[in-house]
Formats: structure tokens, sequence, C-alpha cells
């Protein structure tokens, strides 16, 4: 006979949790799906930060002065530049494609930079996925196309465009991309942002108490 796993067996004694989200649906390349500011947590009644697949945190600075402002931008992007997938309304599927990417603004007008690159970053991968997909004319053809190198290519290309094309001064951001696409994962970096690959091993009981701590020091105040 098998054992139950006691993690499992608390789980499925608790109703579906249903978490709201903040998310961008009307892009053509996916559900763009950004963090909250860890500070509104304790100014809403239910949760933003998290669905069934991921958790999105982002926290501004300490700083007294000059006021504090959040240059960091993140995002997730559910099914990217998946053209078969209904983007009019959020869907995740976590074995499908992704795009997930870090911006880290610094200097005065940092967190502009960090907007204009998490907004056409993905765009231009997109693009230039799409662009390559219509250069070829049968399946056959479209099996090779998207080949490592020129997934890379892509990718190398976006982050050159976006650094030439910025309108903004005063400021700058690193770039920290991670593509998923097939059974490939694409990772891209500039500047000192790092991004970590974990695997998750369920313990093997739940701990109320360990967990009430956790909740408990996330809503804490802290000093800087």
């Amino acid at each position: 006979s098998s054992k139950e796993h006691p993690l499992k067996r608390h789980q499925e004694n608790k109703p579906p949790i249903e978490l709201q989200v903040q998310a961008n649906c009307s892009h053509s390349y996916g559900c763009s799906i950004r963090p909250v500011e860890i500070s509104q947590l304790n100014n809403t009644t239910h949760s933003l930060i998290a669905s069934t697949d991921h958790f999105l945190l982002t926290h501004k600075s300490n700083r007294k002065k000059p006021a504090p402002v959040n240059q960091d931008r993140a995002l997730y992007i559910t099914s990217f530049a998946d053209d078969a997938t209904d983007h009019s309304k959020l869907t995740i599927n976590p074995h499908g494609d992704f795009l997930i990417g870090i911006f880290d603004g610094h200097d005065e007008n940092g967190h502009h930079v960090a907007q204009y690159a998490s907004d056409e970053v993905p765009s231009l991968i997109a693009s230039g996925m799409h662009n390559l997909s219509l250069s070829t004319h049968n399946s056959e053809q479209i099996k090779h196309t998207f080949r490592p190198e020129l997934l890379e290519k892509i990718i190398s290309q976006t982050f050159v465009a976006v650094d030439e094309k910025v309108p903004i001064t005063g400021g700058g951001c690193t770039a920290n991309v991670i593509l998923r696409h097939g059974s490939n994962l694409f990772m891209a970096n500039t500047g000192d942002s790092s991004s970590f690959i974990g695997i998750y091993h369920p313990p093997s009981h739940f701990d109320q108490q360990k967990a009430k701590n956790n909740e408990n020091y996330i809503h804490s105040r802290r000093s800087p």
C-alpha cells in the first residue's frame, strides 16, 4: 500500500484559492504579469501576488531622500509568442513557453528606462520570432526555424536595439531575461542582475507555525 504524502493531505483539506494578478493581456505575444509592490499588501483585502504557478513581489527603496521610487521592473509572460493561444484572457500553462524579465533601473531616470526596456524587450523578441516563422513555407522547414542559435541571435539583437533606441537620458537599467521555447531554456543578461534556476522538493510535512512566521516576516516593517 502507498503512504499518503502529508503535505498533499493538508492541501486537499483546504478549499481552492483563487488569487488575482496584475496582468495585461492586450499584447499579441501573451499576458504580461507584473509584480505587486510589497508595501501595498496590507492595504488590500485579497492577494494580488500569485497564481497557481508563480509568485511575484517587488519592493521600493527605503531611502528617505530623494523620495523612494521603485526603479525595478519585472514581468512574467505565459504562453509567450504562441499564436495559438487566446491572449484576450489570462491563461497560464506551466508546461508551455514563457518569458521572464527583470530590469533594475539606476540613476535619476532609471525607473523610466527600466519601464521602456520591460515593454520593448518582449515585444522585439516576439517580433523577431514571428518574422522568422514567416520566412519558412512548409512544416519541415518550420521544425528547424527556431534552432537555438537563431533564437540566441534574436535575443542578442533585441538587447542591442533597446540599448541604442532608448529615448530617455539620465538613467539606465540592467536586463535579465529568461525564455523557454520548447525544450530549450535561454538566459540572457546585461548588467549586474542575476537569475537562478531552482528545483522545488515538497517538504515531508507541513509546518503551520513556520508558515505563519514567514507570513508575519513578510508583512512586518523592517529597517533598511
